[in-house]
């Protein structure tokens, strides 16, 4: 007798999993047409030209979308946030060393999303340090950073690594609050790195989250990360901008992407190229919105005994805290009742005294996020 296995929800994905729209679908089609026309009709132009023409375009595109000044903000695309991110900490190094230090001193949260620390922890020349917050609230304590900076030593370099809105915390950073941090990397000569990946999309609405580049100028040197695929429902296909007011620190960010990355399809380019040079994406963006407000809406009205719920300002995701003390063997629990979460403990300095949290994503069809709260709500009893 065979036994039929249980299909597994997801909620656990960081980005959206809508089904992709009639619009995307059409400029999708007329990205491949042009590149297929592009190949055929311009064939004594080199690939790599018309893939340097396509990203100018974009870059131009991207930058009137997001508010910039193309004479003070560089930008520069990558094929994934993650690249960005490996890419951005590699030229750190590399800015610090021209600089005559011997490395960089990284300093992030506690809880604060993963990836960023675990490939510092692989790349020579960082020491990080941490601030612990507590939760609900998602803000570095300005008062425990100062004294951390203060810790930096004469031959490194300070890095300040923040997210708004916040993985997994979904807090949002005020203008008032990028304000103080600028002004505190100014005096202090560190430099401002932060994640806007979740920058259009998710419960907040869009264009109402702050960003580091909208904030008072002042001498503090900054970069940041937008992801489209935080902000676009695309079924996969994304791209990732780095954003910099420092023509140094972009320099060493353009020859670390040089190292390691492929030049964009030629269709990728011309796909987002198309996607913001109509206004209609904004259509998309609020319908990505109104999904996540649904969802977490639902969720907040689920009985789900004595689980705690962090309501998020910002992103697609949401932290439930568990009944029990502990996350051991949460992740089995939920899967074995047919629903995918991340748990919260990796979020977490190792050694913390974390909570016991699950994470899950609110960018999902309804009927499918439904159907996964029903289940979702079957596990936490055992939780």
């Amino acid at each position: 007798m065979r036994v039929r296995q249980q299909q597994i929800l997801d909620l656990a994905s960081g980005y959206p999993t809508l089904p992709i729209s009639g619009f995307f679908s059409s400029l999708k089609t007329q990205a491949t047409a042009e590149v297929l026309h592009a190949l055929s009709a311009n064939a004594h132009k080199t690939y790599k030209s018309e893939i340097g023409l396509a990203e100018a375009a974009l870059l131009t595109r991207l930058a009137f979308v997001l508010g910039l000044d193309s004479k003070q903000h560089s930008l520069q695309t990558a094929i994934t946030g993650s690249i960005a991110i490996s890419r951005i900490l590699t030229a750190l190094i590399e800015l610090s060393r021209d600089r005559g230090k011997s490395g960089v001193h990284l300093i992030t949260a506690s809880p604060f999303f993963d990836l960023p620390i675990l490939l510092a922890d692989e790349i020579r020349g960082f020491r990080r340090s941490t601030v612990f917050r507590n939760l609900p609230e998602g803000r570095l304590p300005f008062d425990k950073l100062r004294e951390v900076l203060n810790t930096t030593r004469i031959d490194e370099m300070a890095v300040i690594l923040v997210a708004s809105p916040d993985n997994p915390t979904g807090s949002v950073w005020s203008a008032r609050e990028i304000s103080s941090l600028r002004a505190i990397c100014a005096s202090t000569n560190a430099i401002l790195f932060v994640d806007h990946c979740f920058l259009l999309a998710g419960v907040q609405t869009p264009f109402s989250v702050p960003a580091v580049w909208e904030c008072c100028e002042d001498n503090c040197e900054w970069v940041s990360i937008w992801d489209t695929g935080k902000t676009l429902a695309l079924g996969g296909e994304k791209i990732a901008v780095t954003i910099s007011n420092s023509k140094e620190l972009n320099k060493k960010i353009k020859q670390a992407l040089e190292v390691v990355q492929f030049e964009l399809p030629l269709n990728t380019l011309l796909l987002f190229s198309k996607i913001f040079a109509d206004e209609h994406w904004k259509d998309e963006v609020h319908r990505l919105h109104e999904v996540c407000v649904r969802n977490y809406n639902r969720l907040s009205r689920t009985n789900l005994g004595q689980c705690c719920i962090y309501k998020p300002e910002g992103s697609t995701l949401v932290l439930v805290e568990l009944r029990n003390k502990h996350e051991k063997g949460a992740s089995e629990v939920f899967e074995g009742n047919g629903v995918g979460v991340i748990s919260g403990r990796p979020f977490f300095c190792p050694g913390h005294n974390s909570p016991a949290l699950i994470r899950i994503s609110l960018a999902r069809d309804d009927d499918y996020f439904c159907e996964a709260l029903e289940k979702l709500t079957v596990a936490l009893k055992d939780c």
